[in-house]
Formats: C-alpha cells, sequence, structure tokens
C-alpha cells in the first residue's frame, strides 16, 4: 500500500480531521466536573508536599497504595541498613562515574564485535540512547505489612549505561537456570499449588505432616563479590557446551557479568556510592546472579528433601518445605546449611497452617486445603474503572481475579468468600454493579460452571479448581515455547500467592491477605478502558478458584472480592455480571445456587491446571538453550497484523477505536484489497498517574547527567 497514491491522499486527511474532531469536542459536564475537582485534590497534594519538606511521598513495597512519612526517618532507615548490610561505599573524590562506566560499557561491547560474537547493529541496542543516558539512582520503598516499617532499597539504572547488558545477561543465563532448577524454583503461585495437589495426590501429606517457610535475609545484598563469581563460573563450566552458550564463551560472559557488577554506582542525597558487596536490587542481572549462587547453597536441602519425597521449592528469596521427620531432625540440618554459608542467613517458621507469597496453606487431617491470603495492610484495590484505560482492561479484571481465586482456592467455601472480596473491592474502586455481575457470570459460563452460581456445589468447584489450575500461565507458555537448546540456541538471540495449612493431614491452601494489605483493585474511577474494569473481577475469581482448595476458602474470598471491588466504586451490577461470568464460562453455574463441593473441586482442579502466561512462555523454548540462546533468536513478525499504538482518554478521544476501524474499512478493505488479510490491533497508551504528580524520588538532572573527563 501506498502513502502517496490518491486513495492515500483522500483517506489520511479524513483520518486527520476526525482526529481533529475528537479532540476539539468539548467534554461532558460531569467529565468535566471530575477533572476539575480531581486536578484541585492534586494541586493542594503537591502545595502541601511543597510546604512540608520534612514529609515524604512514595509508593509502598508489595502494593499499589502511598506512604506520607517523616522524611528523616525515612533517610536515618536508609543510612542504617547501608551501614548494616556494608554493601555500600561512598565515593568520596565526588567524582561522577557516569562517564567511566560508559566507556567501560563500550569496550566491553566493542571487544564482542571484534570477536564477531555480536554484531555492530546488536552492540548500538545495548548502549543507552545518550539524549537519555543518566546515572542510576537509589530509592526506598517502605514495607507497611511488617512491623516498624522496615525498608527495600531500589537502585533504579532505567537509563544507565549497562542496564541494556544487565538484560541482556538475564535472558541470557535465566532459560539455562530454569532449565537446571524448574523442579525446586517457583514460577507463580499457581505452580506451588500443583505440587502441592500432586504432592497429596501421591499419599505422602499426613496429618502430622508440617509446612516450612523461611525467608533469605537481604539476599541481593549480601551475596560477596568473589564468590558470586566463582559461583558463576561453576554453574557455566558444568551446564555450558564446549565452553560456551550460544557464540559466547564463558569468558565473554564473565567480562559482561564483572562490568555490572564492577560499575554499579548510583546517586543519593547528592553523593555517589558504589555497591561492592552483591548486585542491584533493580537490576535484571542480579535475580540470575542470586539464583545461581543459592543453587549451589540450597543444594544439600533439595538432596535431603528428594530422598524424603518431600517438597523443596524457591521464590526469589522465599522458601517452602513439607516435613514429616521428627522436629528436631529437619532443625539439625537446616542449622548445618545456614553454617554452610555465613552470607545466607534464613529465619525458618514450622506450622500446619502457613503463608506463602499469596497463598494460605492448610493441612486439615490430611486434606489440603488452600485459599488466597490478602495482606493485612493490603487496600480492597483494583485498577480504578474511573482511570484512563480503555474499557477492555476494566472489563478483564473481575474475570482475571476470578481465575486466581478459583486456581488458588481449593474448596468452594473459600472461593466464594475469595470472590465476595473481589466483588467489594470493584464496587470500592467504582465498578459499575452490572460490569461485575456480567464479568462474574462469563466467568462461571466460560469455564462451564454455571452451576456454581446457583447452588454450592463442591464437586463442580474441585473439577473447576483443577481446570483453572492446570491451563499454563502466560510465563509456563513462555517457558514451553522455547524447544530449542538454551545452551546451544540462546532465546534472547532468538526472534521473539500463597498460604499453605495442615489441618490433621488434610492439605488445604487459601488466597493469603496480610493483615496490614488495603482492598484494592484498579478503581473503577480511573481513566482506563472499560474492557480492563470488566475482566478484574473474573480474573480476581480465576484466582481465588486457582488458589482456594475448598469451596468455603473460594466463597469467603468471592466476598473479599466482592466487597474490594465495591470499595474501589465497581458498579454492583457489573461485579455480578463478572462473577456470573466466571461460572458460567467455567461451567460451575451450580456454585451459585448451592454448595457443591465436588462441582468446585473440579472448578478448582481445572483452572489451577491451566498453563499460566510464564508456563506458555517457557514451554515455548523448544531449542537447547546452551545451544541456541533465545536472546538471540530473532522474534516471529506477523505481516498480518498491524499494531496502532493510540493516546487513550476518557470523553470524546474514547471512541477513536471505532472511528479508525470504520476509516480503516472505508477506504482500505475493499473487494480483492491486500488490507484484507490484515488484523488491525489498536494499543492504548495511558496517562500519567498519581506518582507521576507527587513523587520526586531522583536526585537532581546535574547530579545524574554530569559526563566527568577521562582520568590521566
Amino acid at each position: 500500500m501506498s502513502k502517496t497514491d490518491e486513495r492515500a491522499k483522500q483517506a489520511f486527511p479524513e483520518l486527520e480531521q476526525t482526529i481533529n474532531d475528537l479532540y476539539s469536542k468539548p467534554l461532558s459536564s460531569k467529565l468535566y466536573r471530575r477533572a476539575r475537582r480531581e486536578y484541585r485534590k492534586v494541586k493542594r497534594l503537591q502545595k502541601l508536599l511543597h510546604r512540608r519538606p520534612d514529609i515524604i511521598a512514595c509508593r509502598i513495597d508489595k502494593g499499589e497504595g502511598f506512604y506520607f512519612g517523616n522524611r528523616a526517618i525515612m533517610e536515618y532507615k536508609t543510612e542504617e541498613y547501608m551501614s548494616k548490610t556494608e554493601a555500600y561505599q561512598e565515593m568520596i573524590t565526588g567524582r561522577c562515574p557516569l562517564a567511566d562506566i560508559l566507556r567501560s560499557t563500550e569496550a566491553v561491547l566493542d571487544y564482542l564485535v571484534k570477536k564477531k560474537t555480536i554484531t555492530k547493529a546488536q552492540r548500538d541496542k545495548l548502549l543507552p540512547k545518550m539524549n537519555k543516558l543518566e546515572l542510576a539512582y537509589l530509592y526506598t520503598l517502605p514495607k507497611v505489612h511488617k512491623a516498624g516499617t522496615p525498608i527495600r532499597p531500589i537502585v533504579s539504572g532505567l537509563h544507565a549505561p549497562v542496564t541494556l547488558v544487565s538484560k541482556f545477561l538475564y535472558h541470557l543465563l535465566t532459560p539455562i537456570y530454569m532449565q537446571v532448577a524448574h523442579e525446586t524454583t517457583f514460577i507463580n503461585s499457581i505452580d506451588l499449588v500443583r505440587r502441592l495437589e500432586k504432592y497429596a495426590a501421591d499419599g505422602y501429606l499426613k496429618p502430622t505432616t508440617k509446612f516450612i517457610t523461611a525467608d533469605v535475609e537481604n539476599l541481593y545484598t549480601m551475596i560477596p563479590r568473589e564468590g558470586g563469581i566463582n559461583s558463576l563460573i561453576r554453574f557455566l563450566d558444568k551446564y555450558s557446551k564446549y565452553r560456551k552458550i550460544g557464540p559466547f564463551t564463558i569468558d565473554m560472559i564473565l567480562k559482561m557479568a564483572r562490568l555490572i557488577l564492577d560499575t554499579n554506582c548510583f546517586a543519593y542525597k547528592n553523593k555517589y556510592y558504589q555497591q561492592k558487596r552483591g548486585g542491584a536490587m533493580g537490576s535484571a542481572f542480579t535475580q540470575v546472579f542470586a539464583n545461581i549462587y543459592m543453587l549451589e547453597w540450597e543444594k544439600d536441602l533439595i538432596e535431603h528433601q528428594t530422598s524424603k519425597h518431600e517438597i523443596y521449592g524457591r521464590y526469589i528469596d522465599d522458601i517452602f518445605m513439607t516435613m514429616n521427620e521428627p522436629f528436631d531432625e529437619l532443625t539439625k540440618k537446616l542449622d548445618e546449611v545456614q553454617q554452610k554459608d555465613v552470607n545466607i542467613k534464613i529465619k525458618p517458621t514450622i506450622d500446619g497452617s502457613v503463608h506463602f507469597l499469596d497463598v494460605t496453606i492448610k493441612n486439615e487431617n490430611g486434606q489440603l486445603k488452600t485459599s488466597i491470603y490478602h495482606k493485612p495492610t493490603a487496600d480492597p484495590y483494583f485498577l480504578p474503572y474511573t482511570s484512563d484505560h480503555p474499557h477492555r482492561i476494566h472489563r478483564n479484571i473481575p474475570y482475571t481475579a476470578l481465575v486466581r481465586a478459583a486456581r488458588l482456592c481449593s474448596n468452594l467455601h473459600d472461593f466464594h468468600l475469595e470472590r465476595l472480596r473481589i466483588d467489594v473491592s470493584l464496587l470500592l474502586n467504582n465498578y459499575p454493579p452490572k460490569l461485575i455481575t456480567n464479568q462474574f457470570l462469563r466467568f462461571f459460563q466460560v469455564n462451564k460452571a454455571d452451576i456454581l452460581i446457583k447452588r454450592f456445589n463442591e464437586q463442580t468447584y474441585k473439577q473447576l479448581h483443577r481446570k483453572l489450575l492446570y491451563q499454563p500461565s502466560k510465563s509456563e507458555i513462555e517457558m514451553k515455547a522455547t524447544k530449542k537448546d538454551p545452551v546451544l540456541f540462546p532465546p534472547i538471540l532468538q526472534q521473539k500467592p500463597w498460604n499453605p495449612s495442615n489441618e490433621n493431614g488434610e492439605l488445604k491452601t487459601s488466597i493469603y491477605h496480610k493483615p496490614t494489605t488495603d482492598p484494592y483493585f484498579l478503581p473503577y474511577t480511573s481513566d482506563h478502558p472499560h474492557r480492563i474494569h470488566r475482566n478484574i473481577p473474573y480474573t480476581a475469581l480465576v484466582r481465588a478458584a486457582r488458589l482456594c482448595s475448598n469451596l468455603h476458602d473460594f466463597h469467603l474470598e468471592r466476598l473479599r472480592i466482592d466487597v474490594s471491588l465495591l470499595l474501589n466504586n465497581y458498579p454492583p451490577k457489573i461485579i455480578t455480571n463478572q462473577f456470573l461470568r466466571f461460572f458460567q464460562v467455567n461451567k460451575a453455574d451450580v456454585l451459585i445456587k448451592r454448595f457443591d463441593e465436588q462441582t468446585y473441586k473440579q472448578l478448582h482442579r481445572k483452572l489451577l491446571y491451566q498453563p499460566s502466561k510464564r508456563e506458555i512462555e517457557l514451554k515455548a523454548i523448544k531449542k537447547d538453550p546452551v545451544l541456541f540462546p533465545p536472546i538471540l533468536q530473532q522474534k516471529p513478525w506477523n505481516p498480518n497484523v498491524m499494531y496502532l499504538r493510540y493516546p487513550f482518554e476518557s470523553g470524546p478521544m474514547s471512541t477513536f477505536p471505532p472511528k479508525f476501524l470504520t476509516w480503516w474499512k472505508k477506504h482500505y478493505q475493499y473487494p480483492g484489497s491486500p488490507a484484507n488479510r490484515i488484523q488491525t490491533r489498536l494499543i492504548p497508551k495511558t496517562n500519567r498517574s498519581l506518582q507521576n504528580f507527587l513523587i520526586r524520588k531522583k536526585p537532581s538532572r546535574l547530579i545524574l547527567t554530569r559526563m566527568e573527563p577521562k582520568t590521566q
């Protein structure tokens, strides 16, 4: 298709006029009043923060809320953390290291080009854009869900010189690590529930079985530099082929790793610091670097658990295990492991009922029970329905919330409680009740669980739970898609919540909500497309059905979702419709009318074993990631799909998609047109959030962008 032919000369001025008309059309009086009201609120907050420099505004850790506190106290906690970990050192010369880091990055990439390992075009893609180049900076997030409100330090290096190299190395090594450690690595809470249900089905769950959870203290900052590099060398020696991963030799990989670790510098309070231990929390490479280091540390524990048919799994710095042996025997083993490396410190908790990720796990007399765990500090938050997002995003939120509930709740009771929680949270986020109802209904209809709408049918829920639980997640799909050996064919070079308990031998899982967590969903009043709001109740129920192992916990989670949606201003009708959709889609309508534990078990298993996105991604890796690193493969391009990004806004511009499709059909989809085979996908770009207007965490631009001359 030409951009200059007669058809284009007629079509594009018409499209331009359509866009001009939409922008010039005045807002409705209701939307105009809302815009003025919100503008005044934001301005008042900005003036307050400007007048009170002693108050700091920041996002909370692992949540969607804001924290307003004393700046001096937050800065004291940051300095205390830096002193305690001994991982940071001030650069007393006052010289900005930005130019030196850029030169070091260019030198390593030039070396790889010289060795013909990467092309010049790939080198250019691994360098930052010079007009956006800046040094990394440190900021902290308060952990309001923990006693004393400790902080989590984050080194933000979005436009730092080594950021793209860090991401590249992460994608080069992660497929190989996942291939090696997939049996002891939890991808997400769904993966955990699946393993627990298999553990129970194989007869290893006894009335006396206990669960162990442990948190690795300050994992990213406690790894000794040389110890970590030596672990990486041993990993590469063992799992590379011909001492290579794809075209990269072990020496080349170590050059990139050392570049990232040696140049880990950042700005904080107008001073420059260098991290001398571990890696930056915020750097992509740090995660796989820490995982490889932990793989050696946990080897003895893995062998011990495997020999006794027990579960051992880790999600970054969170460890989960099962135990049937005497308490003293396992604690002795844990003590031995802790003495193995003084840098790794864990705090184990042993009980028959525990919280892990976002799931509550219980052993009820030898029966597994899982449900969704909500932190006590968590807000009932969903994407606000009034947010400036496309409506499809709002529509999907109720649905996906139900999917999560059905996956994680092992019984119908917990699923219904989670569904109510989703319902209320959506309402609190201004979701229309009709939208919630429709999306809930869609969930049950799509999953052929309509019976759960009408009655409490545990058997139907069990089927729904298992169906959704074993559906592959997005990450699982991505992993499965990589079918080549990641050593020979690195994927990077290719184209491209859980709380368990043991209740007398009955394994029970439910969703765990931390006590400090507010019932938050994307507020219905947020400026997002309505499809996003509509999907929130549904996906919340799916999550509940996946994680809650019995119907009672599912119902409790459903109630929590219901309340959270209501608190986020979701209209009751939307909540009801989306809840109904959940049961209808999953063929569990009987659960709406009666308490049918068998139906819920089916629903739970159905959703639990649906592959997640991550699982699908992992399965997609078909080639050996050592010989064919996925990061080096070219991503497939579909010439039959046209993606068009447009700025989404409430008001007249929200009607742009149908107007564009009308224009497209009028001018380009005539009989015999080559454009008839093209699918159009309109991708909305959302506006800045409240965070952009209230939070100031970056040092001055002068501090971050100063380019010092090369020292002699």
